[in-house]
């Protein structure tokens, strides 16, 4: 199972502070679209992570939040969600910490 993370950032305080809470196996999935000086927006920043994928075979697309914070796992936990979801789409949405 492969994925992709593509992280928009406007904010790099913002943007450190959530790639600081990821483990090291999953942030090398992690590709930041730095739009703090030319805003291409959110959409743009998440096609040019789906057109990594498609070129690449990669099975999963994660659209993630520069304010999203990860708990000790680090997002290990996440991924291996993902394993469990193989094959099909998966949206997770929540407005509250959810222990990820």
């Amino acid at each position: 199972m492969s994925y992709l993370v593509v992280l928009p950032s406007i904010d790099a305080e913002y943007r450190d502070a959530c790639l600081a809470g990821l483990a090291p196996e999953v942030l090398k999935h992690v590709i930041v679209v730095d739009n703090r000086f030319t805003n291409r927006g959110v959409a743009t920043s998440w096609n040019r992570g789906a057109r990594h994928v498609l070129q690449h075979g990669i099975d999963w697309l994660v659209v993630l939040s520069e304010s999203t914070r990860f708990g000790p796992r680090g997002g290990r936990d996440f991924v291996a969600a993902l394993k469990e979801h193989e094959g099909r789409s998966w949206v997770v949405e929540s407005e509250t910490p959810i222990g990820w």
